[in-house]
């Protein structure tokens, strides 16, 4: 009797178990039959995107971009369910949009072999077309999708695992340049600490590339820089002809391992390079001595937004929803409209090349006003100004230009434009130079610099677009280790040596690319 009562107790035991476990599955299963998908598909295409580019996308941006995501489909959703009356069929047919929407870029890969479907015309008839069937066979139809609700969802949850694997188990290929700490930099004690300003002049072609492909003397501007005791290196070159990964090597005094001649450069190196520059050595080492900085450039660096935003390249957030069909669509087809017509209606073209020259001339004016305000930190202010560089806005007077930014020219006319633009901004600097010194008394560090030379136009590609401008000025006329064949890598070397009285030794000037 007694066994038979324990046998029935363990068995009453197992059974309440295994029934409370079999409630659990089928309370997972009907869970799993809820559209779930719905905001699976959003995770799933952030978790994706990001684990192309771990680390260059801010945590925050992502969830804002999620929450943002998530609501107008909600809103959505609950507006179709008032037509379907029904979760599942809301679901299927919202994510027929999202699917479509997030994912447009790899659509058009697959359908890349066939250019007549593929084409944006042909893309949206087919879907304007799937979507007004799938209404009408969602709104008319009986049948039950649970099971295809079910399937999707499983199907996305393990999608999302797997990419948060491979998020979480990545290799930190990307460069990271905290391991430069400013423990390698031991800066003597001295009575002052002078700002510096840092004026980098996109693509201005350096001395000798100037006199071997435009026949151009540039004696004078250079002369009028040495009078007011700059050091102007005469054959001075950039180790990279990229500005991002040019500026990130400089700031970072050193070469970049993943930026090499033979490797192409992706759009995520660019997002890369600005977070090389944050945490940088130069960075580093100038905040551990006190140094505010000011970012008056056209990166993003760290929490110090850009104040000129040309657009040029997709960074951070934009990294991962440039293949949306929002942002294809404007790059691909509103881009190329704009630049049709603006080539025909004159006064669009020069809305578009304003925003260029109100640009630059918003960041120099930033950076005098710095100038003039009194601080009781040193500073590090980065200026750094899309002059010459294309659209070429102004002529060697300073008068605005008839050209066309959308017209397309030859290299003869390129070269006549850009040279023209050259000459201006380097009057436009002499002012500006001679506000500073005015202003600091003398008593700041002024660079005036270009991150390369001119890339276009020109034949011989490795000289002329490494051949750059560099001329320094140090309060305390310190220019015995300068030299006239210095590249960018070295420059805060020489600079923080003479200054700080660092013993930094120098790398080796070699251009990479």
């Amino acid at each position: 009797m007694g066994d038979f009562l324990m046998q029935y107790a363990v068995e009453f035991v197992v059974l309440r178990k295994y029934k409370s476990m079999l409630h659990r599955i089928r309370s997972v299963r009907k869970l799993f039959q809820y559209p779930l998908f719905v905001p699976g598909i959003i995770v799933f295409f952030i978790t994706h995107e990001y684990s192309r580019y771990v680390g260059l996308v801010p945590y925050v941006d992502l969830l804002v971009y999620f929450l943002i995501c998530v609501s107008i489909t909600t809103i959505c959703f609950f507006i179709l369910n008032l037509v379907f009356k029904s979760y599942q069929r809301s679901g299927i047919y919202i994510s027929f949009f999202l699917v479509f929407y997030f994912f447009f870029r790899e659509i058009q890969e697959l359908l890349s072999a066939f250019p007549l479907i593929s084409r944006y015309s042909a893309l949206i008839l087919l879907f304007i077309s799937g979507a007004i069937l799938l209404f009408r066979y969602l709104r008319k139809g009986t049948k039950d999708f649970s099971r295809i609700a079910a399937y999707l969802n499983t199907l996305l949850l393990i999608l999302i695992i797997y990419d948060l694997f491979n998020i979480l188990s990545a290799k930190q290929s990307r460069i990271s340049v905290s391991n430069q700490t400013v423990k390698s930099i031991n800066a003597t004690q001295i009575a002052t600490r002078p700002d510096i300003y840092l004026i980098i002049l996109d693509g201005y072609a350096g001395q000798s590339s100037l006199k071997s492909y435009f026949s151009y003397d540039n004696s004078v501007f250079l002369n009028s820089l040495r009078t007011k005791s700059f050091f102007v290196a005469s054959n001075s070159f950039s180790n990279y002809t990229a500005t991002p990964v040019s500026m990130a090597s400089m700031f970072s005094m050193d070469y970049i391992e993943w930026a090499k001649k033979e490797n192409d450069i992706k759009v995520e190196m660019y997002s890369e390079s600005e977070k090389m520059i944050a945490n940088s050595m130069t960075l580093n080492f100038l905040k551990k001595e006190g140094y505010d900085f000011f970012n008056y450039s056209v990166f993003t660096i760290g929490s110090d937004f850009s104040e000129f935003d040309p657009d040029l390249l997709p960074t951070k957030l934009k990294l991962i929803t440039a293949g949306t069909f929002y942002n294809k669509f404007r790059k691909d087809v509103f881009a190329s409209v704009r630049a049709g017509i603006g080539a025909r209606v004159s006064w669009l073209g020069r809305y578009f090349q304003n925003q260029y020259l109100y640009g630059n001339r918003r960041l120099i004016n930033l950076t005098i006003n710095n100038a003039k305000a009194k601080a009781v930190k040193p500073k590090l202010v980065y200026t750094h100004l899309l002059m010459p560089h294309w659209p070429y806005l102004q002529d060697s007077l300073g008068r605005l230009t008839k050209y066309n930014a959308f017209k397309g020219v030859d290299d003869k006319q390129g070269k006549v434009q850009y040279l023209s633009y050259l000459k201006y901004t380097s009057h436009y600097v002499t002012t500006i130079v001679d506000e500073l010194l005015h202003l600091t008394k003398g008593k700041a560090v002024i660079m005036v610099m270009s991150d390369h030379g001119c890339r276009t136009f020109l034949n011989d590609t490795t000289f002329a677009a490494n051949n750059n401008l560099n001329a320094v000025y140090l309060p305390n006329k310190n220019y015995r280790s300068f030299y006239d064949s210095v590249s960018n890598v070295n420059q805060f070397r020489l600079v923080f040596n003479a200054v700080f009285n660092t013993q930094l030794p120098l790398k080796e000037d070699t251009v990479v690319f």
